[in-house]
């Protein structure tokens, strides 16, 4: 099975914050995150955008610019949390769900590969997984079929709400891996060999 990641194709969004006291300061701290990314510093841009949040954890674009950089960095735990919180402050922007699919996808692809979050390798890489689910427990096989999951439902709200979209086949094709993954996996779940694996833990 190859591990194929989403390059975000989306805009970095820019701050829209007319009622905010600290406006200038966050729109400040996103601009420099933006030509950080814009020049591969993916470190000074979770550094500036996380300040960003810091200053004010109610703005969306902050929210959704951390979870992007942090896509870029291969933290997917931590960009779930960003993109979840920029979700619920806006619900109906398409690439908030187009991002969140990726994230989702991304935190089980991580559980699949063993891959601890700080020394992740680019989103934007693939490789190969030569790894047996069976060495993973089966709390873990549930977690990559919930990610996977989630991560549908994400592309296919983005579809919802973004129905022109000129990615669409890629999206659909991604959903249908998905799709493709979650039966593997619970087949596997479900297995006597993963029970086995379960009765030796």
């Amino acid at each position: 099975m190859k591990r194929v990641v989403a390059i975000l194709t989306i805009l970095f969004a820019s701050v829209m914050c007319t009622a905010c006291l600290n406006n200038f300061a966050i729109q400040e701290l996103n601009n420099k995150a933006r030509e950080a990314l814009d020049v591969g510093d993916v470190d000074t841009a979770i550094c500036r955008l996380q300040s960003s949040v810091d200053l004010d954890a109610n703005i969306f674009e902050s929210r959704y610019n951390l979870a992007v950089a942090l896509v870029k960095a291969g933290k997917y735990k931590k960009a779930k949390e960003q993109i979840q919180a920029a979700i619920e402050l806006k619900d109906n922007i398409p690439e908030a769900y187009f991002t969140q699919g990726v994230v989702l996808e991304g935190v089980g692809a991580n559980i699949i590969d063993n891959v601890d979050e700080d020394s992740a390798k680019s989103a934007n890489s693939e490789e190969d997984l030569n790894l047996d689910v069976y060495e993973m427990t089966p709390e873990e096989i549930q977690e990559v079929v919930n990610s996977f999951n989630s991560a549908n439902k994400s592309y296919q709200k983005y579809l919802e709400l973004a129905p022109e979209a000129s990615d669409r086949a890629q999206v659909e094709e991604k959903i249908r891996s998905l799709e493709d993954n979650i039966k593997m996996y619970t087949e596997k779940l479900n297995s006597p060999q993963a029970t086995k694996v379960a009765k030796e833990n």
